[in-house]
């Protein structure tokens, strides 16, 4: 890794640096001459770091990082370190340096498949709660058992940012469950800016108990213009949705919804619960809206469809109805009754 690999823009007074090395399995030692050259860069406001699938471990990332606390001026970090060699330390390091950043606006992290395990988790929320200004976080920490006990200091630190209005967590496969489910929320239920959220909770074990949380605090989010839930193999039912979809119904300001619910224990009893509380989101004009692998059959799919007929607002639809106990041409049929005129509709991935 030489300097000349790094990419320097500078243009009144903004300056970025952007690495990507992704899959080249670098080692310790070249990391140390990204240190280097940060050390030398003092006046950048945006740093974009991409070192997935590599070999670093959590020295390099010290290193690293105690370089980056000196970047004063830094508005914007995305940091991407999937798929390598560190624990739960390099969070320790990641937290105390980010919290140095003062003027830090975006932050961007990716620690997917790596061996962290939640205690150290508590550094890295510490060290984003010190950025007063952070107005923008997007975490990727699939695949990382966090637990229960993981998600209660995610709930708690996450509840503290007064100034997030995006926030986009990854937490598929994770090993969450019901009760982790019900402090994320509630966290989130506290954050009062927030207008965009996203939130990946697949194969989570979540069940209807898990839902039923989420649905609950989520309706104190109201100024959620866009929303996305993906919530994919979890085992949630009937009770569980209508819950979820009570408490979206309640969001005054939303737009955008993107949900999925797809290989759960969804029956007809489904179908129309979801209709009702969507008739209800006044104001949402684009829904992508996945159920495959359910069981939803002709009735649920008829009565859902019957409600989206009356979603006057929508100019968007985007839905998949495979594998619910019915074939394609009833799908078809039953969206017809809608009658959603001079709107985008695709179903099943076809217009």
């Amino acid at each position: 890794m030489q300097p000349s690999q790094l990419k320097e823009i500078e243009e009144e007074k903004i300056a970025l640096i952007c690495y990507d090395k992704s899959g080249y399995n670098l080692n310790d030692q070249q990391l140390s001459y990204l240190a280097q050259e940060i050390r030398r860069s003092q006046q950048i406001n945006q740093l974009k770091l991409n070192l997935n699938n590599n070999k670093f471990s959590d020295k390099g990332i010290q290193g690293l990082f105690e370089e980056i606390g000196f970047l004063r001026n830094l508005e914007t970090l995305e940091f991407l370190l999937s798929d390598n060699l560190i624990t739960g330390l390099s969070l320790k390091w990641v937290g105390e340096n980010i919290g140095l950043l003062n003027s830090l606006q975006k932050l961007v992290l990716s620690f997917q498949r790596n061996k962290i395990d939640s205690y150290y988790f508590s550094y890295l929320i510490n060290g984003i709660l010190k950025c007063k200004k952070l107005e923008i976080l997007i975490l990727y920490l699939n695949d990382i058992p966090i637990h229960e006990e993981g998600m209660n200091i995610f709930g708690d630190g996450i509840g503290k940012l007064q100034m997030v209005y995006s926030m986009s967590l990854n937490f598929w496969n994770c090993l969450i469950g019901s009760q982790g489910i019900k402090q994320l929320a509630i966290g989130l239920s506290k954050c009062p800016q927030l207008t965009d959220l996203t939130l990946y909770l697949d194969n989570n074990m979540i069940l209807d108990e898990g839902a039923v949380n989420l649905g609950q605090y989520i309706q104190n989010c109201q100024l959620i213009v866009k929303l996305s839930i993906y919530l994919e193999k979890n085992s949630i039912g009937d009770q569980g949705v209508q819950a979820l979809m009570n408490g979206i119904s309640k969001l005054s300001q939303l737009e955008n919804l993107n949900l999925s619910l797809s290989l759960n224990k969804l029956t007809k009893d489904s179908g129309i619960n979801i209709g009702i509380s969507l008739q209800k989101t006044k104001l949402l004009k684009t829904l992508n809206l996945n159920l495959w692998g359910n069981y939803l059959q002709k009735d649920g799919i008829v009565d859902l469809a019957q409600y989206l007929g009356t979603c006057k607002e929508m100019t968007h639809l985007n839905i998949n109805l495979a594998d619910n106990g019915v074939k394609e041409n009833i799908i078809i049929l039953a969206l017809d009754i809608t009658k959603l005129k001079n709107q985008k509709l695709v179903v099943n991935g076809k217009n």
